[in-house]
């Protein structure tokens, strides 16, 4: 668990790309994995796995597969942002 700056432990969830968590994030990293695993570039298929499976947090992570915007490595940590690791969109 992270600590504050002023030593007390950060209570605050762990998110993971900009959703809180409930727990560890496990829900969404399953999400986001299975979408990389099934190369999923289609958000609907998101929303009807999440429900198939009852979990909102599998459908979020594989939302942010679908985005493109989040790593399952940056995740978890109370506080992160994972909009700052992302690479620049080259296609402008």
């Amino acid at each position: 668990m992270a600590s504050r700056d002023n030593g007390t432990p950060d209570t605050s969830p762990a998110t993971f790309n900009g959703s809180d968590c409930t727990q560890d994030c496990s829900g969404h990293e399953a999400g986001y994995a299975w979408a990389q695993e099934h190369d999923i570039g289609d958000g609907n298929a998101c929303d009807a796995a999440g429900e198939h499976s009852n979990s909102p947090s599998f459908a979020e992570g594989c939302h942010a597969y679908v985005n493109g915007s989040a790593d399952p490595e940056d995740s978890g940590e109370s506080g992160s942002n994972s909009e700052d690791s992302r690479e620049p969109d080259d296609e402008n």
